[in-house]
């Protein structure tokens, strides 16, 4: 039986990760730090005016003066933590992407912004990057695992001061409700997000217990086939507050976004600002 066929007929278990992580793989790395600076690509970054409005919204939440040092989980290149840094923050920005940090790195000394940065997974944060304030924006906290997001939780609950605060967004139970199981092909003759060779890939998408879904996507070089399974928990505002609860946070303020638009149980994602409880 061939690779190909092989991955196409199995049924990953819930939470299986693939041989390697897609933001390190070479292949993938150089297509997706282009997709995470390309304006017009959804795929890896909201779109400037977002985030943009994301980084206003956070400074109001958390003004400078009293939340003076942010810790920004999953950074990439720096597209929120050089806005934070611009409005005088003191930012630490942590990713486990090596090119990314080296591209975060590069832009923040063309652009004069002192911002430390860190290759690290961020569920497993040390206490090194104290911060006043921790964000973890697109919804990446729902690609980990239980076990991973409660690690991550604990982690961060540390390495705040006493009262900080941790913003995070999720995909909603409403998304999850909304998606529709798939699948499809596609041919990309001169190279595309998964790798710079031409390809084909197939994709599928799995609704999984629990608000849990996977998108699957087999790609086949002319030499080699890889896997890559991205998984996404979808949550209602229960189910994060408990999350939250678990590791010594109180969610203090909810919103329908991480650009502060107000809550709406209909909308496809949820953006929570959690305190953490003072012993």
């Amino acid at each position: 039986m061939s690779a190909l066929l092989r991955e196409c007929l199995r049924t990953p278990t819930l939470y299986e990760e693939t041989a390697q992580l897609f933001w390190c793989d070479p292949d993938v790395s150089p297509q997706l730090l282009a997709a995470h600076l390309d304006a017009d690509n959804p795929m890896a970054s909201r779109p400037p005016h977002f985030i943009e409005a994301s980084a206003d919204w956070i400074a109001s939440v958390a003004p400078m003066g009293r939340y003076p040092r942010i810790c920004d989980l999953g950074c990439g290149p720096g597209l929120y933590a050089e806005r934070m840094a611009r409005r005088g923050y003191r930012v630490t920005g942590v990713d486990i992407s090596p090119m990314a940090i080296e591209y975060a790195r590069a832009s923040a000394a063309r652009n004069g912004l002192a911002i430390d940065y860190a290759v690290c997974d961020y569920v497993d944060l040390r206490a090194e990057h104290s911060a006043d304030m921790a964000i973890l924006a697109y919804c990446d906290y729902g690609a980990l695992p239980e076990k991973s997001r409660g690690k991550l939780m604990r982690n961060v609950k540390g390495l705040l001061r006493p009262g900080g605060i941790f913003v995070l967004d999720v995909f909603s139970a409403r998304h999850y409700e909304n998606a529709r199981e798939l699948r499809s092909w596609d041919v990309a003759s001169s190279g595309g997000l998964w790798t710079a060779e031409p390809h084909v890939c197939l994709h599928e998408r799995k609704k999984y217990r629990n608000h849990v879904l996977l998108d699957r996507y087999i790609v086949q070089t002319s030499s080699r086939v890889k896997a890559y399974n991205i998984w996404t928990t979808c949550f209602g505002p229960e189910s994060l507050a408990r999350e939250a609860a678990n590791a010594g946070f109180t969610v203090i303020d909810i919103t329908v976004s991480i650009a502060g638009d107000a809550f709406d149980p209909a909308g496809d994602t949820i953006c929570v600002v959690l305190r953490g409880n003072e012993q």
